[in-house]
């Protein structure tokens, strides 16, 4: 494996670089560390096996850059097209008070000079399949493992190494990175299932419907209390009495009730992420003629063994299955079985990802979900004298 090809603010560099900017005070002052004011997204890239002549697929990355950009949004790092003003509201219903304080009520920073990411739709996509691209030619991945892409865009620093949870004036800088990465839990895991936690406490941040680097703060207080006590993920619940389940640290959450029957956790008004995976999973079930609902799952409907099958969806974790339970508040535990039913959903999305033969009623779903990627000499070599050197 060769030197890996990273993207940072309209240019490559090789991992090694050490660019003139960056040093201890791009660190010690960058607003992301120190507030965690960043968002960021990930793919993954699969072997295109139909092929198997050193394409890959990219997978779902329109969906993936639409979330990023509402992520964004959401996170003042691009003012969306009408941001919320109350200004106006104040001044005309206290012009009094408007003006007896007009000395202070300046803000810091004016609508014109408000740093936002510069970059369009069309642009992330593009640096993305050139750093794709490059780092495939690099060989830092190999086709037939594929790659997990990860576009990541955070508050730097101002010219004057401002501190202060004030974000406005401070550089966006976008990052982009590829890595090889397997099964996110492990090959067992993934054929064998889960051993879960369930979450004691009950969860209300709502940012979490957003991809907030801050978010995974909580994701990594839970799992680390997962894997710490020998189980791999635990499971967030709400905070009312009926304790509904929420998601994992970073997986949206499918049950099987039988018959092609599935539901998911309610997703309006909960501090759930709307998963790119869970919607491309929604599409296969209904696709083939099964339903899938959205309600409340309270924990003690998967105590009861109500649930015949069990999946965590993810871009990383794919669809893994869940086998063991444990309610760290009711210290009881289950085991949920994994059904012919759970296997064919897993082999049917790796089968739509990877390019092979589907069922008729899923293809128009797996071409809209690949973007095929190859190494043409004739057509690529020029990338590479966009490497800094």
């Amino acid at each position: 494996m060769t030197e890996q090809i990273i993207f940072f603010n309209g240019k490559w560099y090789p991992a090694g670089a050490r660019p003139d900017f960056l040093d201890f005070e791009f660190f010690a002052y960058c607003h992301a560390l120190h507030y965690a004011s960043a968002v960021f997204e990930g793919s993954r890239c699969y072997p295109n096996l139909a092929k198997n002549d050193g394409t890959i697929n990219l997978i779902g990355i329109d969906a993936r850059i639409d979330r990023l950009f509402r992520s964004m949004e959401y996170a003042w790092m691009r003012l969306s097209e009408n941001p919320q003003q109350v200004w106006h509201d104040f001044v005309s219903l206290y012009p009094q008070l408007a003006e007896k304080y007009k000395a202070v009520l300046k803000g810091k920073i004016k609508k014109e000079d408000v740093i936002q990411f510069r970059y369009s739709k069309a642009d992330v996509k593009d640096f993305i399949i050139k750093t794709v691209l490059l780092n495939l030619h690099n060989e830092f991945f190999k086709p037939e493992d594929g790659c997990y892409v990860r576009p990541l865009v955070m508050r730097g620093n101002t010219p004057s190494r401002n501190l202060g949870v004030f974000s406005l004036g401070h550089s966006v800088d976008f990052l982009l990175s590829v890595k090889p990465w397997g099964k996110y839990l492990g090959k067992e895991i993934f054929e064998k299932g889960a051993p879960v936690l369930i979450s004691q406490h009950g969860n209300e941040e709502w940012n979490r419907q957003f991809k907030l680097a801050s978010n995974y703060l909580t994701g990594q207080r839970i799992v680390n209390f997962a894997c710490y006590n020998q189980f791999s993920e635990c499971l967030l619940t709400d905070a009312t009495p009926e304790r509904n389940v929420l998601e994992g640290s970073g997986e949206n959450l499918v049950f099987y009730k039988g018959n092609n029957k599935f539901v998911s956790p309610e997703q309006k008004g909960k501090p759930i992420l709307p998963g790119t995976t869970l919607k491309v999973v929604d599409q296969m079930i209904r696709a083939m003629g099964g339903e899938i609902e959205y309600r409340d799952i309270p924990v003690q409907e998967i105590l009861d063994k109500n649930f015949q099958g069990a999946v965590m969806t993810g871009t990383a974790a794919e669809i893994t299955p869940i086998s063991l339970v444990f309610d760290t508040k009711t210290k009881k535990a289950i085991e949920i079985p994994m059904p012919q039913e759970i296997k064919d959903l897993q082999k049917t999305y790796l089968n739509l990802v990877s390019g092979l033969e589907v069922d008729a009623r899923l293809k128009n779903l797996q071409q809209s979900l690949i973007q095929e990627l190859k190494w043409n000499p004739a057509e690529h070599n020029s990338l590479l004298n966009l490497v800094e050197k």
